[in-house]
């Protein structure tokens, strides 16, 4: 059983399971799929720079200390999405990805 998981090896989880499958739609004809797919990219992308900047030197951590990051990475997401309503789709987006991966990583132990 996997204990520790590197970032690297984070990364490919990531996209296997969030990116890989995801092509973004015309934005012209598609808009709001557009937006649901960028969004979830994009917070992909963050909490893998989340993960990277949490444990830097290192550049591994333990699933346990990954699904911490994912918890409080949720939580920060949904505080900035109450702090402006524009841009709160973005950030709820991104706290429901966050949700995800710490049912993803709780599997995984």
């Amino acid at each position: 059983m996997v204990k520790n998981l590197s970032l690297g090896d984070l990364e490919l989880i990531l996209c296997d399971w969030y990116e890989m499958d995801e092509q973004l739609p015309n934005p012209i004809f598609e808009k709001k799929e557009f937006e649901r797919v960028s969004n979830g990219l994009w917070a992909i992308g963050e909490f893998r720079n989340y993960v990277s900047k949490q444990i830097y030197p290192e550049t591994q951590t333990s699933i346990k200390n990954l699904r911490e990051m994912a918890c409080t990475f949720a939580k920060k997401m949904e505080m900035f999405a109450s702090m402006n309503k524009k841009n709160s789709s973005i950030f709820m987006t991104a706290k429901l990805i966050g949700e995800s991966i710490q049912d993803l990583l709780h599997a995984m132990e």
